[in-house]
Formats: C-alpha cells, structure tokens, sequence
C-alpha cells in the first residue's frame, strides 16, 4: 500500500489514471485502495471532482478495452 500512495504523490493525477486503468485490466490492484486516495489526493489538490469521475471512468474504459483488444488479436 505505501508504494501506492507514494506513487500517486509523485505522479499525481496521471498516477491516478495508470492505476485506474491497470485495476480494470485484470491486474491485481485493487480499485478499494486506489479510488479512495485518489478522491483523498484530488481533493487536498483542489481538483473538480466531476474532471476526477471523467478520469476514472476514461481509465476504466480503457483499461477494460486492454484484455478484450488482446483475446479478439488472439482468434
């Protein structure tokens, strides 16, 4: 956990997004643990939380097009 959150203070909001999309990607991170530091994180920057939702869901759009892209290139 504590590699988590020092990766999301060192990278901020494209930290965020990178988690996000590797959680929806089948990856073992948990989405738990990254979306709660992630409101915490953006909201101690002062982000706008619907540009935080537009991310989060842009990550998760993404990361869950990765395994579908990859078993329909396997057929």
């Amino acid at each position: 956990m504590d590699w988590i959150e020092s990766f999301l203070q060192n990278y901020g909001i494209w930290a965020m997004f990178v988690l996000i999309m590797l959680e929806y990607a089948c990856f073992p991170v948990s989405s738990e643990i990254i979306l709660p530091l992630a409101g915490v994180m953006a909201a101690g920057q002062g982000l706008f939380f619907p540009y935080l939702v537009l991310l989060a869901t842009g990550a998760g759009l993404i990361g869950a097009l990765i395994p579908v892209s990859y078993t329909h290139l396997r057929a």
